[in-house]
């Protein structure tokens, strides 16, 4: 345990001594600050080029309210911070075997699974701490700019949100230890998050699967859906969030660095 926590400092420190947080936070900003401005805008946009919205399903879309901006931000943080996370989270481990730091930290008296919940660990703090950065600023422009930012089902949808941020950790974690080299890392961590989306567009089969926690909050918002249609899929997430790890520990204890 001891060891646990000096190599969780250890990561901590190094995590700020990199280009790492840097680029977690900013992709994670990036969808959080354009989200209510590209809603707020849009509109005025069209009626800066004299064009009026065709249907009003497609007028409703582009509305400048809480909902859109919610909308906005559940599509653009799935293409944008979720996408940085994998790739921090893919180079975890294989950046220690490819350096040979790995070795080096394990004939410490650091057990393996240690050294992979370690990372895991330091992974998951500085995405939480991002993530609510992030939200919290996304709150005060939504509120600026629309006079309104939060209900009980934007909480709940953001809460189920971030549960699926730490599926995507866990699954890169679990494809660092996995691979030998970061690419192939980065290319298991992106073939399970394209599965996710593609599963999460199959009728019925949708409903059983993770990828539902990004698609479907778009829908709870405007309220053509409810939240507790999200309730097996959040179960699910959890569970193989676990399983990934335990798969990816057990891997690692068994290969050669």
């Amino acid at each position: 345990m001891k060891s646990f926590g000096v190599f969780l400092k250890k990561e901590w420190k190094e995590y700020t001594r990199t280009w790492k947080w840097i680029v977690l936070l900013l992709a994670f900003l990036a969808a959080a600050i354009l989200s209510p401005v590209i809603m707020y805008l849009i509109p005025k946009m069209f009626d800066m080029l004299g064009t009026s919205f065709d249907s009003e399903s497609y007028a409703a879309l582009f509305q400048p309210t809480m909902e859109n901006s919610y909308v906005q931000l559940f599509g653009n943080q799935s293409q944008m911070g979720f996408i940085a996370l994998l790739v921090i989270g893919a180079l975890s481990v294989t950046s220690e075997k490819t350096k040979g730091t790995a070795v080096l930290t394990l004939t410490k008296g650091l057990s393996r699974t240690s050294f992979v919940l370690a990372k895991l660990t330091a992974h998951v703090i500085w995405y939480t701490v991002v993530y609510l950065v992030s939200y919290g600023i996304f709150l005060l422009a939504t509120q600026l700019l629309f006079g309104t930012c939060v209900n009980g089902t934007a909480l709940a949808l953001m809460g189920l949100f971030y549960l699926y941020g730490l599926f995507l950790l866990c699954t890169a974690i679990m494809a660092s230890c996995v691979a030998k080299k970061s690419l192939g890392a980065m290319g298991i961590s992106f073939l399970v998050y394209v599965l996710m989306m593609l599963l999460s567009a199959l009728p019925y089969i949708n409903e059983y699967t993770p990828g539902l926690l990004t698609t479907y909050p778009a829908s709870i918002i405007i309220g053509a859906a409810s939240i507790s249609d999200l309730l097996i899929p959040a179960i699910e997430t959890v569970v193989l969030s676990v399983v990934f790890v335990i798969l990816g520990i057990a891997r690692f204890q068994k290969q050669e660095l």
